[in-house]
């Protein structure tokens, strides 16, 4: 594979209504979910993975729109949540007409309301092949056959989505899909000046492989075109609604985008559908999208079910993931189990052991036997045990210490562990 996949093209888009300094990541989502051994090649859709790193995607040509100060969704079906646009973008995946009942469907919708307007993008263009064709001329010869061997692929089916479609003339339909004699690139663009001013046209590569031929009966308005050759049209109905037809997403999808040209003629385009309107992209394969009396209920992943849908699988993994390393760090077992030490609160001894470790913990000789002193002068049947081998002297001088703390007998016993702090011994002097 060549460097240049493996590449992040990144590249700054802007709209004339004061969008600036936006940058488009054409490559990243790709890299990151595919590597470096795959091009994602999915078509007209604007949602999700892979429609975001699809070089035929539109989710930069939706991030366009909702600059420029638009509300994008999307949608997949002919139902009345699309009464709620003003603006339905469609960049179907197959190369034929719409059905005259899907034709009929969305001219009804653009009568119902005035200043609709409907923008329908053909589907005779690959930006896959284009990628290749350029990945081909810049790779080193080790490389050459797996390119080969991917444009070749691209190849078949693009033109096995083309057999039996173009120039066939169906009565009512909107246009004609008619075949150039040879693909080539536009070099002699030219149009309505609201579409051309402030594009450099000699840099767009817009690539054609067949024009639509719009029907008279719509009375079409070119906007761009290519020497004789109309690559945007419009048509306008008599409550002022539109059509806009533009031949193929050359200058729309993902790829063609990161052309600068392309970006100012993506404006032209967002700007002829007005301000501060509601879009909503209809995306479909390569079936005509289906009509419904009622909007489908939407109905979320329960389960393991949740697993195989996107984003749903992609949430769920890493919150599995997360859960099993707090597992790890909350709750750890190392080597065996150890057996708690079975203690009883009734154990005289333990009561013992706490006072002699809080008289040692004072580091005062003479307040520690003060202390004993006074515990076996208050206590009945101690008395007998005073007649210790202490000096009357140390005896006056323990005294004084266990005098100077004020710590009486009710405190040792409700608080037989509390260990005195060393430092509030104060003014005791040893015999």
């Amino acid at each position: 594979m060549s460097n240049t996949l493996c590449q992040v093209t990144t590249v700054d888009r802007h709209h004339r209504c004061g969008i600036s300094g936006i940058w488009l990541a054409s490559a990243l989502p790709m890299l990151l979910l595919c590597g470096c051994n795959r091009l994602v090649t999915d078509y007209g859709h604007r949602r999700g993975a892979e429609a975001t790193a699809s070089v035929n995607g539109t989710s930069v040509l939706g991030e366009l729109f909702e600059g420029a100060g638009h509300e994008v969704s999307s949608w997949r079906w002919l139902s009345p949540k699309l009464d709620e646009a003003d603006v339905i973008v469609w960049i179907p995946d197959r190369v034929a007409p719409p059905s005259q009942e899907v034709q009929w469907w969305l001219e009804d919708w653009l009568a119902e309301s005035p200043q609709r307007t409907l923008v329908y993008v053909g589907r005779d263009y690959d930006a896959g092949i284009l990628y290749w064709e350029r990945e081909m001329a810049a790779a080193p010869a080790e490389q050459q056959g797996l390119i080969s061997r991917q444009l070749r692929d691209l190849r078949w089916d693009f033109d096995q989505r083309r057999a039996g479609v173009l120039g066939v003339d169906e009565e009512g339909d909107w246009f004609t899909v008619d075949e150039l004699s040879e693909g080539r690139y536009a070099e002699k663009l030219h149009g309505d000046a609201a579409w051309t001013a402030g594009v450099n046209l000699q840099q767009a590569e817009i690539w054609l492989n067949s024009v639509l031929s719009v029907d008279a009966d719509y009375d079409p308005e070119v906007l761009l075109a290519d020497g004789d050759e109309a690559f945007v049209t419009r048509c306008v109905m008599p409550n002022d609604s539109q059509i806009i037809f533009v031949d193929n997403g050359s200058f729309l999808l993902n790829y063609g985008l990161v052309n600068h040209a392309h970006r100012r003629l993506a404006a032209k385009l967002i700007d002829a559908v007005g301000t501060e309107r509601r879009v909503i992209f209809l995306e479909s394969g390569p079936e005509d999208p289906e009509i419904l009396d009622e909007d489908p209920a939407i109905d979320l992943p329960i389960g393991l079910s949740a697993l195989s849908v996107w984003p749903f699988n992609v949430i769920l993994l890493h919150l599995a993931a997360a859960g099993i390393a707090f597992c790890y760090y909350r709750w750890p077992i190392l080597g065996l189990a150890e057996e708690p030490v079975d203690q009883h609160t009734g154990d005289f001894g333990r009561h013992i052991t706490a006072v002699g470790r809080w008289l040692a913990a004072t580091r005062d000789p003479a307040f520690a036997r003060g202390r004993l002193e006074k515990y076996r002068a208050t206590i009945p049947g101690e008395a007998h045990k005073s007649a210790s081998p202490l000096s009357h002297e140390s005896s006056q001088s323990s005294q004084r210490a266990a005098d100077a703390h004020p710590l009486d007998r009710d405190d040792a016993e409700v608080h037989p562990n509390h260990e005195r702090n060393p430092d509030d011994h104060r003014g005791t002097t040893t015999a």
